[in-house]
């Protein structure tokens, strides 16, 4: 044999074991990424879970679209499950995707006689909360607390009474200015700045409003949100 054919050899021996190792390679990276789709999904399973609890709840109360300090509690957990969605390598469109794709696989029927706690409406509200989150993150302002919103709420109450004593006073001879109402003292509460209070008011006056809807249309604004995305497999 000759040096020209060792070489050939060698180098054939050499791209076999390269080749092999690849395939190995492959194989072991493949092993971890079908149990983290097993994690994925039980992270969404556990999140359409919770979310549904705090729909299913809402719509107890006999008056949907109704929120109590418990509901806002449970929502603020929703929001920090789903916020952390992305540390799972999920987002927030594929989670609503799957609830959607969770919907499709129930019995035909099943969802419409469900109302106000539909996966239709879970899906939905996935689609609040993918506009809520991205806006907090843009502006570098975190999800609040209870007492945080608590807080929120009680100045904006407390200044909606004040600004009707100023009104009512007007009818009887008093005069008075908004610039009396100093939002910076007591009776009212300091609330950082950054807290997105006044964004988590507007996502749960949103939640109320589609609570209120017919399922019917809540139905139909799913598909239209997530039918083609989940035929495709676009989670984009």
């Amino acid at each position: 044999m000759n040096a020209f054919s060792k070489i050939i050899i060698l180098t054939s021996s050499f791209h076999s074991f390269v080749v092999c190792m690849d395939a190995s390679t492959i194989q072991s990276s493949q092993l971890p990424q079908k149990q983290l789709t097993e994690l994925q999904e039980k992270s969404l399973e556990k999140l359409y879970d919770l979310s549904r609890t705090v729909l299913k709840k809402n719509a107890a109360l006999g008056k949907p679209g109704i929120f109590n300090d418990t509901h806002t509690k449970e929502l603020l957990v929703v929001l920090h499950k789903t916020n952390n969605l992305k540390k799972k390598g999920l987002t927030i469109k594929q989670a609503g995707i799957f609830v959607y794709q969770r919907e499709q696989k129930l019995t035909e029927g099943i969802g419409l006689n469900q109302s106000h706690a539909s996966p239709y409406h879970v899906a939905v509200l996935f689609d609040l909360l993918n506009h809520y989150i991205p806006t907090i993150e843009k502006n570098e302002f975190t999800i609040p607390t209870l007492e945080q919103y608590q807080q929120y709420i009680f100045n904006q109450n407390k200044q909606k009474e004040y600004i009707t004593a100023i009104t009512e006073a007007a009818t009887f001879g008093i005069s008075l200015t908004i610039k009396m109402i100093k939002k910076d003292k007591p009776p009212f509460i300091d609330v950082p700045m950054n807290c997105a209070t006044e964004e988590l008011n507007k996502l749960i006056k949103n939640i109320q409003s589609m609570c209120s809807k017919k399922i019917t249309v809540i139905k139909a604004l799913a598909e239209l949100l997530y039918l083609n995305n989940a035929n495709n497999d676009d989670a984009a």
